[in-house]
């Protein structure tokens, strides 16, 4: 070998390139202890002077202001407390807790853990470089928090109910027999005062007794009705009346959580993009900063939530086959087939294994997962005539449906965790249009053949959120039902939901 042929005829040459060798790694080991020693020495901590022997400092009255902003954010100001012996430090530690909730949310729903929704906290180092370089403390607070005009409406909305419930009771409708129109009650009295705190019943009733339910306070109700999820028939029945009597703390507490839930989402949520509101069961999507579409939607029912996610479309499928899920495969067709042994056959379903086609009476439905099932396309195929897929999503991603008689109910949450839509074409044509060859004309005819067809696209941001408060762009306010019974969850890591400092202060 060469080496030994050096080492023999060579020795020098050996012991010189064994001294080179030692030297680098001597070398080498100095530049790692000098580069770490130098890492490890933090760079020197910024101080701020908020207060000084004479008391608060400007900035220090800057920093005050700047902490009661806290409740017109849903933030209990419990969170952000001094004590009575305040010093520089405690109140930059107030001050960088406030400015990092504002920014990424208090402690990110658990359900969030899933996402693609960053939960990294600003680094309070540079939050405190920031707020010594800001000319204006209480400015920059208020910059941290989201700049999206729902997150704006529902703070205004927010400081309303808190007024509303500092200066009044909220009454409550006695139980009975539904109201409906040209009805006289007593309960239509505490019903004309009720609608008109929630601002839905405006006119007077100069002409009608208060007792009387007339046209004006009909129209009224179905207002309410609508702003509630809750069909607008007039009809003051046990769902609407039970809307009715959720007490302002309640939907305040809605408000808090929603504002919550839009910090822990991304700054940016796209140029053109789509919001499913799980509890609204409403899609909205967006086109620079303007509802383009708003559809119904169908979501998980209770034992197979649709997942929070915040990720994109990538591709939308025409006539697309379905592949289902184990978990459905083994707890509902067993079922299917044993009210209906033909029912595989009737709907166009194929079962295979190792990628040949098997006798479905074979299946050993309880450890089906050896085995594939799929739906032909076509008219009976249970995502219809379009779906669109999401990457890395838990197999939960935006369809068409077969059952469309399931958008006229009010509640529905009824799927196995996939978003259903209500007009599937018209998101087709917001999703897929504009991307090169596609228009409305190559759309349509995609969306009405038969041929199975996959079209990549320009990713759509999409946003599966769990707002149960919300204001439109009319201004409109609307709660919704806690289907998933989140608003605990979320409510708890906000921390002091009844302190009266919240409400003291918003209300000012």
């Amino acid at each position: 070998m060469p080496s030994r042929t050096i080492s023999h005829e060579h020795p020098t040459i050996m012991i010189r390139w064994q001294a080179v060798l030692f030297l680098g790694m001597f070398l080498a080991a100095m530049a790692f202890m000098v580069g770490y020693a130098t890492a490890a020495q933090p760079e020197k901590a910024i101080s701020i002077e908020w207060v000084n022997a004479n008391g608060l400092t400007a900035k220090g009255e800057q920093a005050m202001k700047a902490l009661a902003l806290a409740p017109r954010h849903g933030l209990a100001p419990s969170r952000y407390a001094l004590d009575k012996k305040t010093d520089n430090q405690q109140i930059t530690q107030a001050v960088v807790r406030l400015a990092q909730d504002l920014k990424t949310g208090v402690k990110p729903d658990a359900r969030y853990d899933r996402l693609n929704v960053s939960e990294t906290r600003p680094d309070a180092g540079m939050l405190v470089q920031q707020m010594a370089d800001a000319d204006d403390v209480t400015a920059w607070m208020k910059a941290q928090a989201p700049a999206t005009p729902v997150y704006k409406r529902l703070a205004k909305l927010l400081k309303r109910y808190q007024r509303m419930e500092h200066n009044h009771s909220w009454p409550q409708l006695a139980a009975g027999a539904s109201l409906k129109p040209a009805m006289t009650d007593p309960r239509i009295a505490t019903l004309r005062q009720m609608l008109q705190l929630s601002g839905d019943l405006k006119a007077p009733f100069e002409n009608a007794a208060p007792t009387h339910y007339d046209a004006v306070l009909a129209e009224a109700v179905k207002r309410f009705q609508s702003r509630h999820g809750l069909t607008a028939d007039a009809a003051v029945g046990p769902a609407t009346r039970a809307a009715l009597n959720v007490p302002l703390n309640k939907r305040i507490d809605a408000i808090r959580v929603t504002m919550e839930r839009i910090r822990q989402l991304p700054d940016h949520l796209g140029e053109k993009f789509i919001v499913v509101n799980l509890p609204a069961f409403q899609l909205t999507a967006f086109d620079h900063g303007k509802e383009a579409v708003n559809m119904k939607v169908i979501v998980g029912r209770v034992d197979r939530k649709t997942p929070l996610f915040s990720n994109a479309i990538t591709q939308a499928v025409f006539n697309p086959t379905w592949s289902v899920p184990a978990k459905i495969a083994r707890e509902d067709f067993p079922k299917k087939l044993q009210a209906d042994p033909e029912y595989l056959i009737k709907h166009g379903f194929t079962v295979m294994q190792d990628g040949m086609v098997v006798d479905a009476a074979s299946v050993d439905w309880q450890s089906v997962g050896s085995y594939s099932l799929r739906q032909s396309s076509g008219d009976g195929n249970a995502l219809g005539k379009v779906k669109f897929p999401i990457p890395d999503n838990q197999s939960v991603y935006l369809h068409d449906t077969s059952d469309r008689g399931l958008f006229s109910k009010d509640m529905r949450a009824l799927s196995s965790g996939c978003i259903r839509v209500e007009a599937p074409r018209e998101l087709a044509n917001f999703i897929v249009n504009g991307n090169a060859g596609w228009n409305e004309k190559t759309i349509a005819a995609a969306y009405d053949g038969s041929a199975n067809r996959t079209v990549n696209i320009t990713p759509v941001p999409v946003h599966a959120v769990y707002w149960t408060a919300w204001v439109d762009g009319d201004g409109t306010t609307h709660f919704y039902d806690d289907i998933y019974r989140n608003d605990p969850i979320t409510l708890a890591a906000l921390g002091d939901e009844g302190d009266k400092k919240l409400m003291q202060l918003a209300a000012r």
